[in-house]
């Protein structure tokens, strides 16, 4: 009896040091539409200011060399910030542009035979919004790999928050994109189908 008494305090201890460096290295961020609506304002004013421009030379990812918005778009929370105000504002045209345009094309066309005259775009925004339900979103930061750095490819396990109460958690993973012949200037890309990121939150919200 006693053995036992002693094999679970030590279980019961191990648990707690387990939770306790759990806590030291992950935690849990809220993210702010306000911060990703500021980079969406800019980011209109930058492209009113490259219409009158010329000579426009984009980069293969679609986006012209510019520093202050590299830099934003190179930071997974302010990718995270502008994808979520997206959602709220069901912004179709920056939806499209955080996907890599060859899978999200192959799931507009699987998700509807007519995608531009039933606003296919728009029904998906909706579909992960939960037709206008989310509020807020939270993201779990992990101080080992230090999201806040840029990487490659980044996996995020990413909460988004509904005013039901209800919760999805999905999996994004963000990579790195841009210029083939610098990577200075590569900004974050959403790699996953959004076909799957929407039977995640079905599968939880349902």
């Amino acid at each position: 009896m006693k053995n036992i008494m002693i094999a679970l305090s030590i279980y019961f201890f191990l648990i707690a040091i387990g939770i306790v460096v759990y806590k030291m290295f992950f935690s849990e961020r809220q993210l702010s539409v306000e911060q990703g609506k500021e980079t969406m304002n800019l980011l209109e004013q930058k492209l009113q200011e490259e219409a009158h421009h010329e000579h426009n030379h984009e980069n293969e990812a679609g986006y012209d060399f510019d520093e202050e918005l590299v830099k934003i778009f190179r930071d997974v929370e302010n990718t995270l910030n502008f994808f979520v105000t997206i959602l709220k504002e069901e912004d179709e045209k920056y939806f499209v542009s955080m996907f890599l345009p060859e899978k999200f094309s192959k799931d507009l066309w699987e998700y509807s035979d007519d995608p531009f005259n039933e606003r296919a775009t728009l029904k998906l925004i909706r579909e992960l919004n939960r037709d206008g339900k989310l509020v807020s979103a939270k993201y779990e930061e992990n101080f080992l790999e230090d999201y806040k750095t840029t990487r490659l490819d980044s996996e995020i396990k990413l909460t988004l928050q509904y005013d039901d109460g209800k919760e999805a958690l999905i999996q994004l993973d963000l990579i790195l994109l841009g210029d083939e012949h610098s990577t200075e200037n590569d900004i974050y890309f959403i790699e996953n189908s959004v076909l799957e990121l929407i039977r995640q939150v079905k599968q939880q919200t349902s």
